[in-house]
């Protein structure tokens, strides 16, 4: 690799414009972006491992052709590969790194041995003089990505998978290349692609790294960041598409600060690239993750409003002894401190949190034993603004889960827990745990269960989740997000509320593929908040009535769920 990977670019790799022109490979934002990434990598001595989700056309696969390109022709002894998800796409790229070639200044460019339609060798041609003269040994070999034992048995330098979401076996042929590319620096695994829908191998593998799972570094790059993606308009139509804005464009200028020029372009490109389709046009042209993804099925929660919403880092780590530690590979995440007096609300969906060992194969995928089933989750919101100001996403025991809300509560006021606790469901688990433990009474949820046929009303701990009651649940979680009650901060929670669809049975449940245990401990903290701040009753203390925002004189009238 050369030092300055720019000038090596500008001064002599040469690309075809949009117009058809040979011209010198200048970085446009989008590649001077990752750029930015690459070099803080190196500069750390990090090998590079970079998934991206893009739109079309944003020069993605020619920066990384460069970046192979650069190493592959100034280096001996690298070996790189390029997959295509379609035979044309395939040549299309091999075109890209021919011409790298062909353009070279003769004073670097590399003896060549081989070039056809699917590899360049930089070796010596002449078989006579190859011994005492070999050449550089490298090489790069361009194929489609439909032989899945591409990569096995293979030593790769570098590998470059475009358009990885319509690989039909991805996770077969990452096994090989995860596996061929040591994890050592100066060597690079590179995944870019257009979504193609929920539940497939990139969509989990992307947000994996998203959420810091694996040591990859997950890239989203949307039109809107494109500056090619803008129209002139003349001013009679901007003033059409100024007053005949529909909602998704109004939060497009809102939230992104998208300019008419802009709007007009996505328009054009609605009808034009994408058939008049909406929904094509998310997919291919996205404006955020979440809308990348696009799901089948008819949303329960208003997307336009779940995209206004701001993400928000936060800080990562565990809570011990009632104290916040830093851990950047920890399961909680918190938004905002806890304040002084205030009072929250921690709203819990529970899994079995089973380790279930794999086969070998999904070991050497995966590099670590893999966790099956469904998160167990805890989502933290402040009763008073209805924040959303922390959150806990995990695979513990049921009972183990129980000591880490109680922490967290403790951590947060005492707060009030609300953890669904069905019958049969390891929920009861949690919450058994949590009333042994003698965390206060008063600051755990209880449900009450009106059994009309004895006439008789049962007092359950935790949150009952029952066909009369779910409903009501989601309804909750339904208006917060339209009137934008809150903050949500969390981008686990906003995908898969935009996930959350409801199936042509009328069940309101998530996409395929996708969870919805963030969207339901959400959903539970915002019922919680609203049923129980709604139904406070004052009592006397000292003759006096207490006032205030404190629950800790106040009675949570819990309302009766009918079963």
């Amino acid at each position: 690799m050369t030092k300055n990977r720019q000038i090596y670019f500008q001064s002599q790799l040469k690309i075809t414009n949009k117009q058809g022109k040979t011209v010198p490979f200048l970085l446009n934002p989008i590649q001077l972006k990752i750029d930015e990434v690459v070099k803080k990598l190196e500069k750390k001595n990090k090998p590079i491992r970079i998934l991206i989700l893009k739109a079309r056309r944003e020069g993605v696969t020619t920066y990384v052709g460069g970046y192979i390109f650069n190493d592959t022709a100034c280096n001996p002894n690298v070996s790189s590969l390029i997959t295509a998800h379609i035979p044309k796409s395939t040549n299309d790229i091999f075109d890209i790194y021919k011409l790298f070639y062909d353009e070279l200044h003769p004073a670097i460019k590399p003896m060549r041995r081989y070039n056809n339609r699917t590899e360049l060798v930089f070796d010596n041609p002449s078989g006579k003089d190859r011994e005492n003269n070999p050449g550089l040994r490298s090489k790069i070999v361009v194929a489609t990505s439909n032989t899945i034992e591409l990569a096995r048995g293979s030593r790769l330098n570098h590998y470059h998978g475009s358009e990885v979401a319509y690989y039909k076996n991805a996770k077969k042929l990452m096994i090989g290349v995860f596996n061929a590319v040591p994890y050592e620096p100066n060597t690079s695994i590179w995944l870019e692609t257009t979504a193609n829908g929920v539940g497939g191998w990139y969509h989990k593998f992307f947000y994996k790294a998203y959420r810091k799972e694996n040591e990859y570094i997950a890239l989203f790059f949307a039109w809107w960041q494109f500056p090619e993606y803008r129209k002139q308009i003349n001013v009679v139509k901007k003033k059409h598409i100024i007053s005949s804005l529909d909602d998704e464009e109004k939060v497009l200028v809102k939230k992104f600060k998208c300019s008419i020029q802009q709007l007009a372009w996505r328009r054009w490109a609605i009808e034009n690239l994408c058939q008049g389709e909406i929904e094509l046009f998310h997919q291919e042209f996205p404006s955020t993750i979440e809308e990348a993804f696009i799901t089948s099925g008819r949303p329960v929660f208003n997307r336009n409003n779940l995209q206004l919403f701001k993400v928000r880092k936060g800080q990562r780590g565990y809570i011990e002894n009632k104290k916040f530690f830093k851990d950047e590979k920890g399961d909680l995440v918190i938004y905002q401190m806890p304040i002084k007096g205030r009072n929250y609300v921690i709203g819990g969906d529970v899994a079995e949190g089973k380790l279930i060992e794999s086969s070998d194969e999904e070991n050497e995928f995966d590099n670590f034993t893999r966790l099956k089933g469904d998160w167990s989750v805890l989502v933290v919101m402040d009763a008073v603004t209805r924040n959303v100001v922390a959150k806990y996403r995990g695979h513990p025991d049921p009972d183990i889960l129980g000591d880490i809300a109680i922490n967290l509560g403790y951590f947060y006021n005492t707060a009030l827990l609300a953890i669904e606790a069905n019958p049969g469901g390891y929920g009861i688990v949690t919450n058994k745990r949590i009333y042994k433990k003698k965390y206060p009474k008063n600051k755990i949820y209880f449900s009450v269960i009106v059994d009309r046929a004895k006439n008789k009303k049962t007092r359950k701990i935790g949150w009952w989740t029952t066909t009369k009651s779910r409903p009501l649940l989601i309804a909750i979680g339904k208006t917060y997000i339209r009137e934008m009650t809150g903050e949500i901060n969390d981008l686990e929670i906003i995908s898969e509320c935009m996930t959350f669809i409801v199936k042509e049975s009328g069940k309101e449940e998530a996409e395929i593929g996708c969870y919805d245990d963030c969207c339901l401990a959400f959903c539970i903290a915002c019922y919680v908040i609203e049923k129980s701040a709604s139904s406070l009753v004052m009592i006397k203390k000292d003759n006096k009535i207490k006032k205030g925002n404190t629950w800790d004189h106040l009675v949570p009238q819990i309302p009766f769920i009918e079963e």
